[in-house]
């Protein structure tokens, strides 16, 4: 982290390091642009369960690089 702000490197390596359901459903939500239906579609979940998912997986990536 340079000056409270995190490096790209830093950011990757956080995803690399989440549980393998919770990347795939982060880089399809935040680089892939897929709805939270389309994901919820593609992995066989609720659109509840996606935007959970969501939420801990950016919980997790707050955690490993504050």
């Amino acid at each position: 982290m340079i000056d409270g702000i995190i490096t790209d490197k830093e950011l990757r390596q956080a995803i690399e390091e989440l549980p393998p359901r919770r990347k795939a459903i982060i880089i399809d939500y935040s680089f892939n642009r897929l709805s939270y239906k389309e994901i919820a579609i593609k992995y066989g979940l609720t659109v509840a369960q996606v935007k959970f998912a969501l939420r801990e997986a950016r919980k997790t990536i707050r955690q490993k690089i504050a």
